[in-house]
């Protein structure tokens, strides 16, 4: 008979081998399944056509973020895309497509069998690309968003951009300060750009694009710029919003700022230190229904506001517009000039004629605004 340890001994190394041929098996098997998952995504690539929105079979999913497998079957259900639940759950767990899909606006159709769907559900969502130019106000903004397709609610965006408290994470939305008859509180921080965004985007996440792109151009440099000149941030941002709306060439921005700046800084002169700035009137008009108009009325001056830059002084109340980096750091590097005054050439150039005494001003305003 086998001593007990020696039986002790061929167990143990019989346990050994089991386990090692068992976990040997085991990768074996992993990395064919791996093997053959990858052969199955590469023939969907080759048979599988993306499909968007502009196909008449189209249907549209979409991925919520934290969504689980049986959270995007019952939204394959709802869209009448599959017929069972369980079969996809079981499916999706059984070739490996659990915990890859990814949040986000998809489009399948209803013809395509269980792999197809889970395979399109794993590529990259779909988004709508869109470009913001310089100087458009929020509400603009917001319908540029609503025209390329991108789906959210307005009551929803509107409540974000006026509840600065949301987003104090960014420091420059810290300095916003609580004045009396501001609109639209985030206006002028929505940076000018070009965006992807996932047509089912969440509202929250549309701000916090804009806001994110915003703290990484406004560099250190343009802080401590700011600063010497004795300017807050939403100071600059504001005045720049004006200088954007104001300026018809790119060359000439830097002497429209010299007259906005020339005219805050002015102790002594006749409009004291009104910018006296159309851009802040028509800003107005336009947020009240009413049509722009390049010759300011008494009228218009005379409306109650607090961005009638004609009846008080200073700054209007926030910014009327997104400014870009050409009119923000025109505001912080104007020219220095003696120009109080400015006016449009109404020519296909865009130009303006600049004036450094009221006389000169309308002598201008006579000749040029005569060709309107």
């Amino acid at each position: 008979m086998f001593s007990k340890t020696l039986v002790r001994t061929l167990t143990f190394l019989v346990a050994i081998l089991v386990f090692a041929a068992t976990i040997g098996f085991g990768f074996t098997l992993g990395f064919k399944y791996v093997i053959s998952q990858n052969d199955r995504f590469e023939r969907f690539e080759d048979t599988v056509k993306v499909i968007d929105k502009d196909n008449p079979d189209a249907v549209m999913i979409v991925i919520r973020q934290g969504f689980n497998t049986s959270d995007i079957a019952d939204a394959l259900m709802e869209a009448g895309v599959i017929k069972n639940k369980l079969a996809y759950v079981f499916m999706s767990k059984l070739n490996g497509f659990d915990g890859e899909y990814l949040a986000g606006t998809h489009f399948v159709k209803k013809d395509l069998n269980y792999d197809e769907i889970m395979y399109l559900l794993c590529l990259k969502p779909q988004t709508v690309r869109v470009t913001f130019r310089e100087g458009l106000s929020y509400k603009e903004m917001k319908e540029t968003l609503l025209d390329v397709g991108v789906l959210f609610d307005e009551t929803v965006l509107d409540g974000l951009v006026n509840n600065p408290a949301l987003f104090l994470e960014y420091d420059f939305v810290t300095e916003i300060p609580q004045v009396e008859g501001r609109e639209w509180m985030l206006q002028g921080y929505l940076f000018p750009d070009t965006y992807d965004f996932d047509m089912n985007t969440t509202e929250e996440s549309i701000i916090r694009t804009f806001l994110n792109n915003t703290s990484r151009k406004l560099i250190p440099e343009l802080y401590k710029r700011a600063e010497t000149m004795g300017m807050t941030m939403d100071e600059v941002i504001t005045l720049a919003s004006v200088i954007e709306k104001e300026s018809g060439r790119l060359d000439e921005i830097d002497l429209v700022a010299s007259v906005f700046h020339n005219r805050l800084n002015a102790s002594k002169h006749s409009t004291g230190n009104r910018l006296e700035s159309c851009a802040t009137i028509n800003y107005v008009k336009a947020e009240r229904g009413q049509e722009a108009s390049l010759i300011v009325t008494a009228e218009d001056q005379a409306m109650e506001t607090p961005y009638n830059t004609y009846k008080y002084s200073g700054l209007p109340a926030g910014p009327i517009c997104s400014p870009g980096m050409d009119a923000i750091r025109a505001t912080l590097w104007p020219a220095k000039t003696g120009y109080f005054y400015f006016v449009t050439k109404n020519d296909d150039t865009g130009s303006s004629a600049f004036a450094v005494t009221e006389r000169e001003h309308i002598n201008n305003s006579n000749k040029y605004l005569a060709k309107k």
